[in-house]
């Protein structure tokens, strides 16, 4: 049993080890913050670039909007670099040409609070992981606002980007990014587009006035989730070319002048608790095959609700098709073996269900169908 004394000198020793321990935490802590400096534009250089040259992995450059506009194409070649707009955001201007930030390569770096506009491209992304863009403004270019290329982990929240001349944001071969937040609007082609490009999320955006909203080509595995799409001049959302096993949830489409979702070529996708109102069409299938639908709400489309052409083995289940201008869901010929359960779909101006082959209905509520024994 150890004494009184033995137990004094114990608790000094392992306090004396915790203090010497804390000490080093605090110096090494300091040596991190002193290598990290930060670099003012305009007052320690004049341009953009100017401070990107001479900066350091984990450098600051703040960017006063006082020295706007930057008439520059800001070329950014080390990892780790965080380029930051004071809250009254600084404007990068190409006066037509070239690429307003080009990151080719790197890793780690942030680009916060800028307003980019008059460029070819107003940002691009190649061969770049875990960087983060955020409440930027991309505007005013003519090929695609936002490039991104063979980059993965990325980070796209609270960013602006209208009025350009091509896509808004466009993803080739990358994956695993995120985007959230973002207001993709008035672009003449797809508000976001993504080609090759997997497992990405894309939460909460709102996607309005573009030619089509959002277009998946071979891509698979990404998640849409709470985005908002209203009047796009074309389909809201297009999924073709083996777009597979992506995941649509809560998402709410309205005003589209074509399909609210159109699906081609495209198998094993799941809808969930969609809203699709006012469109042209609401969902729209052909040549696909092993889709579900659970729960979505379509009213009020100029033609069908739902209509599936060419596909089999899909499910529909718990879907609500009210107020259609045409049939509420509809089958042509060469669609079977489809599950079509405890559907409701009432209003519509011709048949709430048509069934053109061979499907299966149970517990479907409608007043009437082409065949009888649908409507329950």
């Amino acid at each position: 049993m150890k004494t009184s004394k033995e137990k004094f000198l114990l608790t000094a020793i392992l306090l004396t080890f915790v203090g010497v321990l804390l000490v080093g935490v605090v110096i090494v802590a300091g040596i991190i913050f002193l290598n990290e400096k930060t670099i003012v534009v305009p007052d320690d250089k004049p341009t953009i670039q100017d401070a990107v040259d001479v900066a350091e992995p984990g450098d600051i450059i703040l960017v006063k909007a006082s020295g706007s506009p930057y008439l520059e194409n800001v070329i950014i070649d080390k990892d780790d670099i965080k380029l930051i707009g004071t809250k009254v955001e600084p404007i990068l201007d190409g006066a037509g040409s070239g690429i307003g930030i080009d990151i080719d390569g790197q890793s780690g770096v942030l680009v916060q609070n800028f307003i980019i506009q008059n460029y070819d491209q107003g940002i691009s992304l190649v061969d770049s992981d875990t960087t983060m863009f955020k409440g930027n403004t991309v505007t005013l270019t003519s090929e695609e606002a936002i490039n991104i290329e063979g980059s993965d982990s990325n980070v796209f929240k609270k960013n602006s980007v209208t009025n350009n001349e091509s896509e808004g944001i466009k993803l080739t071969d990358s994956d695993t990014n995120k985007f959230e937040g973002n207001t993709v609007a008035l672009n003449e082609d797809e508000g976001i587009q993504l080609e090759d490009s997997n497992s990405n999320m894309l939460k909460k955006n709102i996607v309005t006035g573009n030619r089509e909203g959002i277009k998946l080509i071979t891509a698979e595995n990404n998640v849409f989730k709470g985005n908002t799409l209203n009047e796009n001049t074309s389909e809201s959302i297009q999924l073709e070319d083996n777009s597979n096993t992506n995941v649509f949830k809560g998402n709410t489409v309205t005003l589209g002048a074509a399909e609210g979702i159109q699906i081609e070529d495209s198998n094993s996708n799941t809808f969930i608790r969609n809203t699709l109102t006012q469109n042209r069409e609401g969902f729209s299938l052909e040549d696909s095959n092993g889709n579900t639908f659970k729960g979505n709400t379509v009213t009020l489309s100029e033609n069908e609700g739902i209509k599936t052409e060419d596909s089999d083995g899909n499910l529909y289940k718990g879907n609500t098709v009210n107020v259609n201008g045409a049939e509420g869901i509809l089958f042509s010929a060469d669609s079977t073996g489809n599950d079509v359960f405890f559907n409701r779909a009432f209003g519509n101006v011709d048949d709430d269900i048509f069934d053109g082959d061979t499907n299966n209905f149970k517990g479907n509520k409608c007043d009437n169908s082409n065949k009888p024994n649908i409507c329950n």
